[in-house]
């Protein structure tokens, strides 16, 4: 087998959103989480000035992460915006409240229906199984998404870029992944929905770029060099077929 790995984008490769009103979703999920508080006991403004609050903090934070190219870690967020209110939550709860957060984007999420499947294959083919994932929901929510999903297992190696300093397509985000997994570059294959960060990042560093067609590549040109496919079902043939 030329191939030794698979590594894979999360949003909209792994797990399908769509399209989605991300300002509605924030305000959903502020709601959700401000309850939740409530629930607590702990202090609080009034539902809109909390919104308002968190809404401004992470537009400010994604403005300064388009600058810095690294993302921020929406814990981060609520922990500095909940302690500027004088909350004081033990961990369980923080990482609670991190799962309420992001649990209006576990309502729209969904993954292929015979995704589990086709892993299962790849794992099967001697392929180790992984994610690099440009993200600022927080470490703690992806993996709780996937375990509710029950696919956690089939990915140990998880790279989230809100715990470095860097993201796709910053070939160092790639080099960690790959060091975890124990492969080169030239024996991976990499999955993903992005022209410019997945794909773009991808053949950089030498692997095999393979881009799922989603609404988020819709009209954008294509690397000639990159495989594309419509369904993750297509992965085990594409890659027995390059071997």
């Amino acid at each position: 087998m030329k191939y030794r790995a698979v590594l894979f984008d999360f949003g909209d490769t792994i797990v399908n959103f769509g399209p989605f009103d991300q300002k509605a979703l924030i305000k959903k999920a502020c709601g959700e989480s401000y309850q939740y508080l409530s629930s607590l006991g702990q202090r609080l403004p009034s539902m809109k000035n909390y919104i308002r609050r968190i809404l401004i903090t992470i537009k400010l934070k994604l403005i300064w992460s388009d600058i810095t190219g690294n993302d921020f870690d929406a814990m981060d967020v609520l922990k500095k915006t909940g302690r500027k209110f004088g909350h004081q939550l033990s961990q369980q709860q923080w990482l609670e409240l991190l799962r309420i957060w992001y649990s209006p984007l576990m309502e729209i999420g969904h993954i292929e229906k015979n995704f589990r499947e086709t892993i299962t294959k790849l794992e099967k083919m001697g392929l180790s199984l992984g994610i690099v994932s440009n993200t600022y929901a927080g470490a703690e929510a992806l993996d709780h998404h996937l375990r509710e999903l029950n696919i956690l297992k089939h990915f140990p190696v998880r790279v989230y870029s809100c715990n470095y300093k860097f993201r796709k397509p910053d070939k160092r985000i790639f080099e960690s992944a790959a060091d975890k997994i124990g492969a080169d570059f030239s024996e991976i294959v990499f999955v993903g929905d992005k022209v410019e960060t997945d794909i773009a990042g991808s053949i950089g560093c030498g692997m095999l770029p393979v881009l799922k067609k989603a609404h988020t590549n819709e009209g954008k040109k294509i690397p000639e060099n990159a495989r594309v496919i419509n369904s993750l079902n297509e992965l085990p043939e594409l890659i027995s077929a390059e071997c």
